[in-house]
């Protein structure tokens, strides 16, 4: 009877472990913690997507997604996934659009909440956008043939260069004037990627030397340059104006701004030396000289991203997957960096990132210390309390799994050694205290003397029951 009823204690606390187990184990991963959604123009959108995973033993239900902050209204959840349910390893991809009302960095924080239960339940994105207009630099603000004879076909070029994150677009072009001059058929719209040129080619057929002038018309998306006039001349600029002074394929007339330079031509290849190569009316711009986001810092002076004016020597380190202050190190210092590089960052759950020995899952060790972040200390080694009992291993505790079963335990008739001193059921009825061979529960009615047992024969007229049978003779 004893042996069935503790079988069926152990398969009832089995059971209770195990349903605690699976319940204690749904836990969720949510990638990537800072979502950049790149850039997009004012009005336009752009999409990134995130991932929820159930990385526990059991499934996951995603309870809800939330958008907040004051940028919130820019970045929004594309769909409802509030209720789904995800199976053991399985995984959802949670589109975001991003649409910047203005130019501009965008911030907000998207809170995925869920029931797990095993880590957190709640798990914050930073998301992150970037609002630009599309910005042009067109040259020459004026086409100039200078004076040319009658005979074959000239050209001349117009250059759009985009100097903005996002593309631009040459929405039309046209020639009004002179019928002497055509514009090389262009396809319109046509876009002008980012950091790259399109160039428009101006024809001039002449057929004599009288002067001729026409308006080439570009509009396009900048909104600094919606509409552009470009005058376009042929046999106007006479005389030392006229001239290309230092050779270079421009005279003043064609939009030369310095026609003494030849380093100085319209959509010239800006280089370090302080003058206006592509005369746009800035110096040494898109070089590693000059501060392209205006925030005291060249790339020369250690800026590890110039078109960035949060990021620069000497910039506060954030949690946000950049190296804000170009020493080499992402988000150093902060709560998202292995300090003591084992691997666990603060929020990674590390609960001492001064110390590699310390992070989730490290082996416990008898020191004192929460080795694995569980929030107990010494846990499973001979320095834990495991039973809870007042005393560990170190201390005694001959079995640290029974709460019962301690230095200072009761001695009780069941086979175990209670109270630790090395000796099993001492002082009950199931202990031989005289060493004969029988126990009180043996039989033995007398266990302070071993010539008294169910062993020994009866001897007549000492008046004592020596065989134990209860009888004296």
């Amino acid at each position: 009877m004893r042996l069935s009823l503790l079988a069926t204690s152990a398969l009832l606390a089995f059971g209770c472990v195990e349903n605690n187990l699976n319940v204690a184990s749904t836990k969720v991963a949510v990638n990537p913690s800072l979502l950049d959604l790149g850039t997009a123009a004012p009005g336009s959108s752009v999409s990134g997507a995130l991932s929820i995973s159930s990385v526990g033993l059991g499934a996951l239900t995603v309870a809800s997604l939330t958008v907040a902050g004051n940028d919130a209204d820019a970045f929004v959840v594309d769909g409802d996934f509030g209720g789904t349910v995800l199976a053991k390893g399985d995984s959802l991809e949670v589109p975001i659009v991003f649409t910047p009302t203005s130019e501009g960095p965008w911030e907000a924080d998207l809170t995925v909440q869920t029931d797990a239960n095993s880590g957190e339940a709640a798990v914050e994105v930073h998301l992150r956008g970037l609002g630009a207009s599309p910005r042009l630099v067109i040259a020459p603000s004026a086409v100039d043939f200078g004076h040319v004879d009658p005979g074959p076909d000239v050209f001349q070029t117009v250059v759009l260069q985009c100097v903005s994150a996002v593309d631009a677009t040459l929405l039309s072009a046209e020639l009004s004037g002179d019928l002497e001059f055509y514009l090389v058929p262009v396809t319109t719209p046509a876009v002008v990627g980012s950091a790259t040129t399109l160039e428009l080619s101006v024809a001039f057929g002449p057929t004599d030397t009288a002067v001729r002038e026409s308006v080439l018309t570009l509009t396009t998306d900048d909104p600094q340059h919606g509409s552009v006039l470009i005058p376009v001349t042929a046999n106007v600029c006479l005389g030392d104006a006229a001239l290309d002074l230092d050779s270079d394929g421009y005279s003043g007339c064609a939009g030369d701004c310095d026609d003494a330079d030849a380093s100085a031509v319209p959509g010239g290849v800006e280089r370090i030396d302080g003058i206006d190569n592509d005369c746009d009316g800035l110096a040494d711009e898109g070089t590693d000289a000059y501060d392209d986001d205006g925030d005291g810092y060249t790339e020369g002076d250690g800026d590890c991203n110039d078109n960035d004016a949060g990021v620069a020597p000497g910039s506060a380190e954030d949690i946000d997957g950049v190296d804000d202050d170009c020493d080499g190190a992402v988000d150093d210092g902060t709560d998202a960096y292995d300090d003591d590089g084992d691997g666990f960052t603060e929020r990674g759950g590390d609960c001492d990132d001064t110390t590699a020995t310390t992070s989730p899952g490290a082996p416990e060790i008898p020191d004192g210390i929460d080795n694995d972040c569980d929030g107990e200390d010494d846990e499973d080694t001979a320095s834990g309390d495991d039973d809870g009992d007042g005393y560990d291993e170190a201390a005694g505790d001959c079995d640290d799994a029974d709460a019962t079963v301690n230095p200072d335990g009761s001695e009780s008739a069941n086979g175990i050694d209670d109270n630790c001193d090395g000796t099993v059921d001492e002082g009950t009825d199931a202990y031989d205290d005289d060493g004969d061979g029988y126990t009180e529960d043996g039989g033995d009615c007398n266990d302070a003397d071993t010539g008294i047992g169910p062993h020994e024969l009866e001897v007549t007229g000492d008046g004592i029951d020596n065989d134990c049978d209860g009888s004296a003779s």
